[in-house]
């Protein structure tokens, strides 16, 4: 498992404020959370390795609870077997009362396919779509799973809210069935 890169986006030079202004455009016209350019989410980006070779957590970042998290994730099963991949929100309470989560996502997943091209614009045309929505898990996990058949990718855009400090986590293979 390697560490999730976090960034925001550029804010100076003119092809960065350029760049900046035409996604804030894009999210605007896609009924995204509307807010100025200053108030930009935390990016999660969740493609290292792209290639799934074993099965295992392949990501996992700390999300704090109020914030806005935009995530990206691209992946290819580069197993010779037929698996499940799992997108996990969980809450980070180990008190038992305290498990119930709730969030307010946005989400664009593409259906798995074997071009990562067309994978990442179905995801975008998903997202830009996608109203937001609350999501919500008494026993403090809410998932959103796939089926990877080999050589298949999956790719997705998510923005996510969660109402108490919460985990992502991306899991591939057997460890996503039992968890």
């Amino acid at each position: 498992m390697t560490k999730i890169a976090k960034g925001r986006a550029p804010r100076t030079g003119p092809s960065g404020r350029a760049m900046a202004g035409a996604l804030l455009f894009a999210l605007a016209a896609g009924g995204g959370f509307s807010r100025s350019a200053r108030a930009a989410d935390t990016l999660l980006f969740c493609n290292r390795p792209e290639r799934l070779r074993a099965g295992g957590v392949h990501a996992d970042a700390p999300l704090a609870a109020g914030q806005t998290y935009r995530v990206f994730f691209h992946f290819r099963n580069d197993t010779p077997r037929t698996g499940p991949l799992v997108i996990a929100l969980e809450n980070a309470s180990t008190n038992p009362t305290n498990r119930p989560l709730s969030v307010l996502a946005r989400k664009g997943i593409a259906d798995p396919r074997r071009d990562p091209s067309e994978a990442g614009r179905q995801a975008m045309a998903r997202f830009l779509q996608a109203p937001p929505r609350r999501y919500a898990a008494q026993d403090g996990t809410i998932r959103f799973a796939l089926t990877l058949k080999r050589r298949e990718v999956a790719s997705g855009v998510l923005s996510v809210r969660a109402d108490r400090n919460a985990r992502l986590r991306i899991f591939w293979g057997s460890d996503a069935i039992t968890w």
